[in-house]
């Protein structure tokens, strides 16, 4: 029978179709969120309404075996088991086959870790925990999405546990206990975005409010019959504050906390009026129907079909490639849903039938293969000879032996020191070459160096919720040993990084809406710093980078298996235009206008309008992604020396 065919896709009377094509409403923001569509900023609020969803569901089902005496939470546990796992384990599989053909083996290794915390249904602590400065690699782990399900899976371990007790000794406020649960969550989940914002937004705890209101839902449903007058204006009112959320949040937005709770609301609104007869429409249709059945498996697959065209392609996609993923995610999960996640939704798990057997047999598969991946170091024997990688050196971060966070000498230890050089990483990769250079020539440099931080004299960093003045401290100290000892400042920053960490000392967050904005901020700070120090500023603009998304940049690319073709090579050499490119030449306009000097690395690092990961003598000019190795800050700084050279002799 087609998903598409009928509503009447269950046996119990209690269906509710609306249901189903409110996953539908979830499912599509969702994809159209990740596939790039820049018009639905706010897509992941999806998973917000799926969360309620579940509430709902999840509570429902509890409360009324309670209730009749007749809950089993082993029982419970495996029927969920036996609905998620089968698909995720699928998922699973296919993801390791393609990792298996295309992945760089750090890259593989990565994915196979976080395919161990899926299967744990521990994912979103990996991620919670994985989230970091350096490692940007998570953005293209074709299991990032499971982090959701690993929510739903321990709000499942808790949930009968806190609603059996409740039927038990506090039947008649069972709903205000669930509401009750649901305001701590929300309150913690509020005070979480300020002071742990990664954890706020992965882990359980400072989710389940948006279960929990679900599960209200529930209860309201069961106590308050409505009119069909306001059925139509809570369906109206519930899809318009989805849609709203959908279109206006972004990824600056705090979330989830206060925030999630117009998407949350509005999912509530819609469970609670899903059978309005006109608004209704639009979950209560065949086709909105018939996708929220199958909304489990094409979130589930959806994912890893982005990520891999994107991984193979290193590329932004076109408007036709767009639809062209959301169709594709839409077929293969409707084919998941048939062939894979109903057709074993409904195994006992405990019986050693051949089923369950199946299962078990796929779960050992799975945890072999992704272990072994890890033990070999990412099945490093995929990587031929021939590849460009048997040649190339594993490049060291240009700042690699350089402290942070206090002054460093750098070149000759005896020689007057001729500028100060500050920054976050993106100044500390030159420094090696600086020691080197300068050491070899009888001349010396001072620098101050704080990894991802922003610099500034009373601009703070916000991170992860926690204030940092990390940036503020070395900034002050660059800024005073400048000015005592008279010495002009070369300041070199990661110009677009930061835009949605930096707050004033009241711990307000500027409103810094797009690059120009930004670099019109950066101008100010560098007016600022340079008023303070009284002395001469040159400023080092945006490097290009690798290309790619992956954390390890041009190895990445030429360590890569070749069973399959990719066009790796535009990772390898990339144009020279871009928003990297662009701030560079705004803020470069800028600093004329204040008379400060701006030197461009991509004068020195592009030729030909193109920008090569690979040196001439085949060494690779990034450690990752994003900044430069010891080679690339070599190639850069036989031009930037010079400049820097010539521009401080003007100015004497």
């Amino acid at each position: 029978m087609s998903v598409f065919s009928s509503t009447a896709k269950t046996n119990s009377s209690n269906y509710q179709p609306g249901v189903d094509g409110l996953r539908a409403v979830a499912v599509m923001l969702v994809l159209l969120f990740h596939v790039g569509f820049s018009q639905v900023s706010g897509g992941f609020v999806g998973v917000d309404v799926f969360f309620v969803i579940s509430g709902y569901l999840i509570t429902g089902i509890i409360y009324n075996a309670a209730s009749e005496n007749r809950f089993s939470y082993m029982g419970f546990m495996g029927a969920r088991i036996a609905r998620l796992y089968p698909a995720l384990i699928f998922t699973l599989i296919v993801t390791f086959i393609f990792c298996f053909l295309l992945y760089s083996p750090s890259d593989f290794t990565r994915v196979a870790k976080s395919g161990l915390y899926a299967l744990a249904s521990a994912s979103n602590i990996y991620f919670s925990n994985s989230a970091g400065y350096f490692d940007t690699s998570q953005e293209t782990n074709p299991l990032l999405h499971t982090w959701s399900l690993a929510v739903e899976q321990q709000f499942y371990l808790i949930w009968p546990i806190l609603i059996v007790a409740s039927v038990k000794f506090a039947k008649k406020i069972t709903g205000l206990v669930i509401a009750v649960i649901a305001i701590i969550s929300l309150i913690a989940s509020q005070w979480a975005i300020t002071n742990m914002q990664v954890e706020a937004y992965y882990l359980m705890p400072f989710r389940v409010f948006e279960l929990g209101f679900g599960g209200v839902a529930f209860f309201i449903s069961k106590k308050v019959k409505l009119s069909e007058k306001y059925k139509e204006l809570m369906m109206f009112a519930g899809l318009l504050m989805i849609v709203i959320t959908a279109f206006t949040y972004s990824s600056m937005t705090p979330f989830p906390g206060i925030n999630a709770m117009l998407p949350v609301a509005g999912a509530v609104l819609c469970i609670l009026s899903h059978d309005s007869k006109y608004c209704g429409f639009v979950i209560n249709n065949r086709a909105s129907v018939g996708v929220g059945l199958i909304s489990y498996s094409v979130y589930l697959i959806h994912w890893p079909i982005i990520i891999f065209f994107k991984y193979w392609s290193f590329r932004d996609f076109s408007f036709f490639e767009k639809l062209s993923i959301i169709f594709s995610s839409l077929v293969a999960g409707y084919f998941m849903y048939i062939l894979i996640e109903n057709r074993f939704r409904k195994i006992k798990i405990y019986s050693p039938i051949s089923s369950s057997s199946l299962f078990y047999l796929s779960i050992i598969c799975v945890l072999s293969l992704y272990i072994y991946t890890i033990k070999d170091n990412g099945i490093t024997w995929r990587i031929n000879s021939n590849n460009l990688a048997s040649s190339v050196k594993e490049p060291a971060f240009g700042g690699d032996g350089i402290e942070m966070g206090k002054m460093v000498a750098l070149g000759d230890v005896k020689a007057k020191p001729e500028f100060v050089v500050m920054g976050d990483s993106y100044a500390r990769q030159y420094s090696s070459t600086i020691d080197r250079i300068m050491r070899s020539e009888g001349r010396s440099a001072i620098g101050f160096f704080a990894d991802g931080s922003y610099l500034s004299p009373d601009i703070l960093f916000d991170s992860k919720g926690k204030l940092s003045v990390y940036g503020k401290k070395v900034a002050l100290m660059a800024i005073n040993y400048a000015k005592d000892h008279s010495l002009p400042i070369v300041y070199v920053q990661s110009w677009l990084n930061y835009r949605t960490n930096l707050v004033d000392e009241n711990r307000n967050h500027f409103s810094l809406n797009n690059d120009n904005v930004y670099m019109e901020f950066h101008a100010r700070n560098i007016e600022k710093m340079k008023k303070m120090a009284g002395t001469q500023f040159v400023i080092i603009g945006n490097h290009p980078t690798s290309g790619g998304e992956d954390s390890d940049g041009g190895l990445s690319c030429v360590n890569r298996p070749s069973y399959v073709y990719t066009p790796c090579a535009n990772k390898l050499f990339n144009r020279d235009t871009g928003p990297r490119r662009d701030a560079n030449n705004y803020l470069k306009s800028l600093m004329e206008k204040q008379n400060i000097q701006f030197i461009d690395p991509y004068i020195y690092l592009c030729k030909n309008g193109k920008c090569s990961s690979v040196s001439d003598d085949g060494n690779l000019i990034h450690s990752d992604a994003y900044h430069l190795s010891k080679t690339g800050a070599s190639v850069a700084w036989k031009g930037i020396g010079p400049e820097i050279d010539r521009i401080l002799k003007l100015n004497n």
